[in-house]
């Protein structure tokens, strides 16, 4: 009688400490603390539901259950969690890759939407729909799921590469290199106007002081004249075939990207060519 009365006790003590909690297969946080909305059902202590929803809170990627087991037990209990992998982003992640923005990306994402995640199960996905989400800017995204619609606001930004001098650059500098500055990337949210022509940066002059961590704007720098009129250029003439070189006279001076006519000085046939160098012209034909 002894033992069977200990037997009951001890298969209860066990029983008393067992729970199941049962979650989603995908978890998707929005910029808020996320709270208990992510447990589907649970018969377990408000402490261990708790200490579920800090865990997912600061999760990002593929939680398997094995892991939350051990997070979540110890010796004295038994905790079932279901399903057996979640997965938990942010909701910017997801929105990135249904929309598949090439260079933009979401950030900064919010809704009136009352619940703090988006919780779906295996079976169930949603769709996004963005009107003009090939700009950067402040977006409305609506997402439509189980028949129904949310609405997000989210900001677009755009990763970009911009200049900074190694150190500070006088404007008189008389000739700039690619040695004087290194190449950095910066988030922006709407047109910026940052100089990045770096392979070119010898054929502009500065417009002002620059100091090392200032980023070069295309206001701080002026193309030079690389052709002045009537003075003599290398002309290169090229078709699909070949290539030709030659000499010629500058009908009209300009900078580097201008189209100058050029007239061959042996044959004083005149050629549209396009400066691509100090006194060089290369004509397309």
């Amino acid at each position: 009688m002894k033992i069977a009365l200990i037997l009951f006790l001890s298969t209860s003590y066990v029983f008393a400490q067992s729970c199941k909690l049962e979650s989603y297969e995908r978890i998707y946080k929005i910029n808020k603390m996320i709270d208990q909305d992510i447990i589907k059902n649970s018969d377990c202590s408000n402490s261990i539901n708790s200490r579920f929803v800090d865990l997912i809170q600061s999760a990002d990627g593929k939680v398997s259950n094995s892991f939350v087991k051990k997070y979540l037990g110890n010796n004295e209990n038994q905790i079932e969690i279901s399903p057996k992998v979640i997965e938990v982003k942010k909701i910017s992640h997801i929105l990135n890759e249904k929309l598949n923005l090439d260079s933009l990306f979401i950030i900064n994402v919010s809704s009136l939407h009352g619940k703090s995640s988006l919780n779906l199960s295996a079976n169930e996905n949603f769709s996004v729909k963005c009107n003009a989400c090939d700009s950067m800017g402040l977006k409305n995204l609506k997402v439509t799921f189980k028949n129904k619609s949310i609405w997000f606001s989210a900001k677009l930004g755009q990763n970009v590469s911009v200049l900074k001098p190694i150190q500070h650059l006088n404007r008189q500098t008389p000739v700039l290199s690619k040695k004087d500055f290194v190449t950095s990337k910066i988030q922006v949210y709407q047109r910026t106007n940052h100089f990045t022509d770096l392979d070119n940066i010898q054929f502009y002059r500065l417009n002002r002081n620059l100091n090392a961590h200032d980023f070069l704007k295309n206001t701080d720098v002026t193309p030079k004249s690389l052709v002045n009129f009537g003075q003599k250029v290398h002309l290169k003439i090229k078709t699909k075939t070949i290539e030709l070189k030659s000499v010629g006279i500058a009908k009209k001076g300009g900078k580097l990207g201008d189209f100058i006519e050029v007239q061959n000085i042996k044959t004083k046939k005149i050629f549209l060519g396009k400066i691509v160098d100090f006194n060089k012209v290369v004509v397309e034909i």
